[in-house]
């Protein structure tokens, strides 16, 4: 776990530079097709691969992008994940962002939930994850159903070596 946060801060200063490292979207296209429809887009994501990376090039399908999220406690952590993410996405906290979401969507734009976070229970939908239960959001599905947007999953993955040369990537 350290170590990949560790390189997920790298690859964040590294893409600050211009420079973003060789990261596989696995998704993207499916976004650009669910945008066609002028319904904006939910897009779904975990902690997995650099989520952060994730949502700095989400922003190349030519739309704004906002990222609902539950703010760090930590006032060190926060100040170093906003200098990081400045110029990136907007940034909703997830505590009220209803009706903000709501109005990103009716403007044909990007939500993007962080769903492998723990829910608090009265607010859950419980789900097996690997044979246990696990609270998670119905907020993107509620959303959804509002809006007509489209769920969207969308991932990163690193890359290494000739991986990197011959899987799809963007710069």
């Amino acid at each position: 776990m350290y170590r990949h946060l560790g390189l997920m801060f790298v690859e964040m200063a590294r893409s600050l530079g211009g420079r973003p490292p060789p990261v596989t979207f696995e998704g993207l296209e499916h976004l650009e097709r669910a945008l066609d429809k002028g319904r904006g887009a939910i897009v779904l994501t975990g902690h997995v691969g650099n989520f952060e990376l994730l949502m700095r090039m989400a922003g190349r399908v030519g739309t704004p992008v906002h990222v609902i999220i539950r703010p760090f406690t930590s006032p060190v952590a926060a100040a170093i994940l906003e200098r990081l993410r400045a110029g990136g996405p907007n940034i909703l906290a997830a505590r009220n962002s209803g009706r903000e979401a709501l109005r990103v969507l009716s403007s044909g734009e990007v939500i993007v939930f962080v769903l492998d976070q723990h829910v608090a229970t009265r607010r859950a939908a419980w789900v097996p994850f690997f044979g246990r239960p696990a609270a998670t959001s119905r907020d993107a599905v509620r959303l959804s159903h509002r809006t007509g947007a489209p769920i969207v999953p969308v991932f990163t993955w690193r890359r290494s070596g000739d991986q990197a040369r011959s899987n799809r990537h963007l710069h």
